[in-house]
C-alpha cells in the first residue's frame, strides 16, 4: 500500500463513522417511536351509568332557573363593588334580602326539581367516548347558580331564626357539589368543589346558632358527606381515560396512510401511550397519603400529551385541602352538640366519640393523625397542619399583604395552619 493511499484511509474511516453513527442513532429513535406508536392503548372498563341518574335531574333543575341574569347580579351584589365583574352604575341600588327571598320563591321548581335527584344515584355523563375534542358542559354554569339559589334560601331561613333549616339548605349544597363530581374527571371535581365551597362558607355561620340535637344531626350529617367524597385517585383514573379517548379519537381521524407517511394518527398514538405512563405515575401518587410528598413524575414527553396532562399536586392539593375543610365542620357540629350538652367543651377529641362523632375524622394532610384540638378557655383552637405538612401549633395561615378577603385563604404553597373559623 502506497504512503498515499494510507494518508486517505483514516480520513475515509473517521469520514464512515461520522456518518454511520448519525444513522444508527436516528433508527433507534424511529423503532423506539414506532415500537411506541404501533403499541395498543389501554381500554378502559365499561361504565355502568344509574338509572334513573340525578345528573339528568340537575340538569333539567338548572334549565328551570327563571332570570339567570338576574341570579348573577344578584351574586355579584355580594362582593364588594370594587370587586363586581360588571361597571357599578351611578345612583345603583342592590337588591334587598327580601327580594333575594322572592326570586328563590320564584325558582322552587328548580330547587324542587333538584331536591328530587338526591334520592337517586349520581354519575357524571361518560366522557370515556374516542372523539377529537372534549365534550363541553353548559350545565357548570347553571350548576353554580342552583347552589347559589340555595345559599339564598338559606339565608332568608337564617334570618327566620331558623337556624337548623338554614343548615339543611347549606347541606344541600354540599350533596349538590358531591354529586356532579362523581364519575367525571378533574374540571368537574374542580366544578363540585367549588360548589362545596359555597355551602361549607355558610354552615359556618350556623353552629353557633344550634342546640345540642340540631347540631349532633348536623355533625351526623357531615360525617356523611366525609363518607360520600369521591377520592381524588377515582378522578385521576377517569381523567386518564377521557384524555385517552381524545387522543384515540385524533388517531381515527388521521389515520396511517401511505399519502400521510408517518401519519399524524401516530404521532397522537405515541403521544396516547406515553400519556398513559405519565397517568398511571401520577395514579399512584394519589393512593399515597398526600404528606408522604411522592416525587412527581417527569411530564409526557410530545406536545399533546404534555398538553393534556395534569398538574398533579396541584389538583390533589384542592382535593385534600376540600376534605380537610369538610373534616373540621364535622368536628365543629360536634364540639357544639357536646357545648349545648355539658356547658363546655371536651379537654380533647376523643370525647366527642362515639357519642357526637362516629370516629374522630383524621386530618388528611397527614399520615392517619386526627385534627389537632386545643381548649382555651371556653373556646377551642382546632386545626390542620396544611400544605406545608408542618404543625405549626394553630398558627393560621396569613398572608396580611394581600387584599383583605383574601388574606386568610390557603393555597398549595402556604405557609402555616389551616384554623378553624379562620382559613378557607
Amino acid at each position: 500500500m502506497s504512503r498515499s493511499e494510507s494518508n486517505l484511509r483514516w480520513p475515509i474511516t473517521i469520514g464512515c463513522i461520522v456518518l454511520i453513527v448519525p444513522i444508527i442513532v436516528a433508527l433507534v429513535l424511529f423503532v423506539r417511536f414506532a415500537q411506541n406508536s404501533f403499541k395498543p392503548l389501554p381500554q378502559p372498563s365499561k361504565v355502568i351509568m344509574p338509572n334513573p341518574n340525578a345528573y339528568d335531574f340537575y340538569v333539567q333543575a338548572g334549565k328551570l332557573i327563571t332570570d339567570t341574569e338576574k341570579l348573577d347580579k344578584m351574586v355579584e351584589q355580594m362582593k364588594k363593588p370594587e370587586e363586581r365583574s360588571y361597571t357599578v352604575q351611578p345612583n345603583e341600588r342592590d337588591y334587598t334580602s327580601s327580594e333575594r327571598y322572592e326570586f328563590v320563591k320564584q325558582n322552587a321548581p328548580a330547587l324542587k326539581k333538584l331536591r328530587e335527584g338526591f334520592e337517586y344515584d349520581c354519575r357524571h355523563p361518560n366522557d370515556r367516548i374516542v372523539a377529537p375534542s372534549f365534550k363541553q358542559y353548559p350545565e357548570y354554569k347553571d350548576f353554580r347558580r342552583l347552589a347559589r339559589l340555595l345559599a339564598f334560601e338559606g339565608e332568608q331561613k337564617a334570618a327566620n331564626n331558623d337556624w337548623a333549616g338554614a343548615s339543611q339548605s347549606y347541606f344541600d349544597i354540599i350533596r349538590f357539589g358531591q354529586d356532579v363530581q362523581r364519575g367525571g374527571a378533574i374540571l368537574p371535581m374542580l366544578v363540585g368543589r367549588a360548589i362545596q365551597n359555597i355551602g361549607r362558607r355558610q354552615l359556618y355561620t350556623t353552629s353557633d346558632h344550634l342546640n345540642a340535637k340540631e347540631a349532633k344531626k348536623s355533625a351526623e350529617e357531615m360525617e356523611k358527606a366525609l363518607a360520600r367524597q369521591t377520592p381524588f385517585v377515582e378522578t385521576l383514573i377517569e381523567e386518564k381515560w377521557v384524555c385517552l379517548a381524545m387522543l384515540q379519537g385524533l388517531e381515527k381521524q388521521v389515520p396511517y396512510n401511505k399519502q400521510n407517511l408517518p401519519g399524524l394518527g401516530l404521532f397522537a398514538r405515541h403521544s396516547a401511550n406515553n400519556y398513559a405512563r405519565y397517568m398511571d405515575k401520577c395514579i399512584e401518587n394519589a393512593r399515597q397519603p398526600y404528606a408522604s410528598k411522592p416525587p412527581e413524575p417527569e411530564p409526557p414527553k410530545g406536545i399533546l400529551a404534555g398538553i393534556l396532562a395534569p398538574v398533579g399536586s396541584k389538583a390533589m392539593y384542592v382535593a385534600v385541602s376540600n376534605d380537610a375543610h369538610n373534616a373540621s365542620l364535622a368536628v365543629q357540629f360536634a364540639l357544639q352538640a357536646y357545648k349545648m350538652e355539658h356547658g363546655q367543651y371536651p379537654e380533647t377529641l376523643n370525647e366527642l366519640a362515639p357519642n357526637y362523632l362516629i370516629k374522630i375524622p383524621n386530618d388528611p394532610f397527614t399520615v392517619k393523625r386526627p385534627l389537632q384540638y386545643r381548649k382555651t378557655g371556653d373556646k377551642y383552637i382546632l386545626y390542620s397542619i396544611g400544605p406545608d405538612l408542618t404543625d405549626d401549633g394553630g398558627k393560621p395561615v396569613d398572608n396580611p399583604k394581600t387584599e383583605p378577603d383574601k388574606r386568610y385563604v390557603v393555597d398549595k404553597d402556604s405557609k402555616g395552619d389551616i384554623v378553624a373559623g379562620i382559613n378557607r
